[in-house]
């Protein structure tokens, strides 16, 4: 038998009540909406969702929300500089929504296909329930070969819940696809294709990105049981300050072909994608993941250009905590 005296006990921490963010989301973020907030372990698993509140504007410039319940607490930009996590809104005015069911196979998809010259916007939508397992071309956004697009923004919306990606773009160009949020998808994420090119892909981010796509669910040619939240087949696209914020295979994957496969995967004959010229691969992050944080394959543009000057240049990234 022990006996104690004068024990003394007091509060040390428990759920976040709170997070402090950026003061600018104080005009377009209001209370009853629902944020994502990205994980700080090794886990996707660990990322979490929240309702607001209220929002206070501090006088340092930043913004307090006030959350409807607790969260567990997560790692901050002021204790690890550049690793803290991400908090991204998730609702929007505009919601798109596929009739829930327990069949994968069953959701909504929006699919732009064969559109030369016309400019699309698609933008601040919430597109949930979307993408069909198994089926091909049934993804939650998709351009299929709508061609030379400039003035198209997909832009600033948010994917979740889906059975089968988020965006898709081949065979599409001059489209620039920014600040999108995804969370909770299945398979591959953002998708781009071999014939995708001179598209800007920037600061985009994904989170969650599922397993529940196996090998005997995947399209026929299609690798989505080896998830990735950005996959990646054209070197010629620009993609810059985007974010792997988990998965449970690889944040980024970047594969080029010794072919240029056009639609239904035929071969084009226009040649071999390794040794093209990469356009822009810089500021990117990727943490959280099952397996890499950036996996790279196949450049051979030395074998064109003979120089040190054409050589793919990976500029700024970023890759923590992830397991593999």
């Amino acid at each position: 038998v022990v006996d104690y005296d004068d024990i003394r006990i007091s509060f040390a921490s428990g759920p976040a009540e709170g997070l402090k963010v950026d003061g600018g989301i104080t005009t377009r973020w209001s209370p009853n909406a629902e944020v994502h907030i990205t994980s700080s372990t090794l886990s996707n698993r660990d990322s979490q969702n929240a309702i607001i509140e209220s929002i206070v504007a501090q006088a340092d410039g930043s913004a307090t929300l006030k959350l409807q319940t607790g969260i567990d607490a997560v790692i901050s930009e002021q204790e690890e500089p550049g690793q803290g996590v991400e908090v991204v809104l998730v609702s929007r005015n505009i919601v798109v929504e596929g009739e829930a069911s327990d069949n994968p196979q069953l959701g909504g998809y929006l699919q732009v296909f064969h559109t030369p010259g016309v400019a699309q916007t698609i933008e601040g939508v919430e597109f949930v329930n979307m993408g069909q397992e198994q089926g091909k071309n049934r993804f939650a956004l998709q351009f299929l070969y709508t061609g030379d697009v400039p003035g198209t923004s997909i832009s600033r919306n948010s994917i979740h819940h889906s059975n089968h990606r988020c965006i898709v773009i081949e065979g599409t160009s001059n489209a620039t696809i920014s600040s999108n949020v995804a969370y909770e998808t299945a398979g591959h994420c953002y998708w781009f294709g071999h014939e995708s090119i001179d598209n800007l892909i920037i600061k985009n981010i994904g989170s969650r990105t599922n397993n529940n796509i196996g090998w005997r669910d995947r399209i026929s040619g299609h690798n989505d049981h080896e998830m990735a939240t950005y996959q990646i087949y054209s070197p010629l696209n620009d993609y810059i300050a985007n974010v792997a914020a988990g998965s449970d295979g690889r944040g980024f994957r970047m594969y080029n072909d010794w072919r240029t496969l056009g639609e239904d995967l035929v071969n084009t004959g226009k040649g071999s994608l390794r040794r093209v010229a990469m356009r822009t691969f810089k500021d990117n992050k990727s943490h959280s993941n099952s397996w890499q944080g950036f996996s790279l394959y196949d450049f051979e543009q030395f074998f064109t250009f003979r120089d040190d000057i054409n050589v793919p240049v990976f500029e700024n990234l970023m890759a923590y905590r992830n397991q593999n």
